[in-house]
């Protein structure tokens, strides 16, 4: 079965909500994408950095937030892409995420691209890919317009715009640990 079903014309976010109901989908380019339920190592490592994030940001005005999460991107020309990033960071006042974390799955990968071309023109500060598959963790900070690769992968990473920092080794080891538990 196809991921995507392609639309006429590029449609606006209530018409997508219309065709959408409930479905968990991106609108993209366009098109809809259905988005298949992640696999247990996806929600484990979801789960467990929002457990961190949720942490750090204790007592501070920003706050993360796990898929579904529609985040609209206003101001296209005929179409409002709507995207559901794994996780997200949205601080009080702004109305866009200040982080959004993609966890790469096969779909994900087909698609990692355009996702990131939108988050970087609406100026996402900080765009991190998780692939737990390779057991890396990628940060991407934005500067100038345009994305730069801050480390991570299997060290350490450090987010400038929140002041996080993860062991991604250790992190991962918590994920297997979790797996192995459940």
């Amino acid at each position: 079965m196809p991921d995507t079903a392609k639309t006429p014309s590029p449609i606006s976010y209530e018409r997508y909500k219309e065709l959408t109901g409930f479905r968990r989908c991106e609108l993209l380019g366009g098109a809809i994408y259905d988005l298949a339920a992640p696999s247990k190592l996806h929600q484990a490592a979801s789960m467990l950095l929002a457990n961190k994030l949720f942490a750090h940001l204790s007592g501070k005005p920003c706050r993360p937030y796990c898929a579904p999460y529609d985040v609209v991107f206003n101001g296209e020309e005929d179409a409002d892409p709507t995207l559901q990033p794994d996780l997200l960071v949205l601080c009080k006042g702004e109305a866009l995420p200040r982080i959004v974390v993609e966890i790469l799955s096969f779909s994900e990968r087909k698609r990692r691209s355009a996702k990131m071309e939108i988050y970087r023109r609406f100026s996402i500060p900080e765009y991190w890919e998780l692939n737990p598959d390779a057991g890396t963790i990628a940060l991407y900070a934005l500067e100038g317009g345009q994305y730069v690769r801050k480390g991570g992968d299997n060290g350490a990473l450090h987010s400038p715009s929140i002041g996080f920092e993860l062991d991604i080794e250790a992190f991962y080891d918590e994920v297997e640990d979790y797996l192995e538990n459940s």
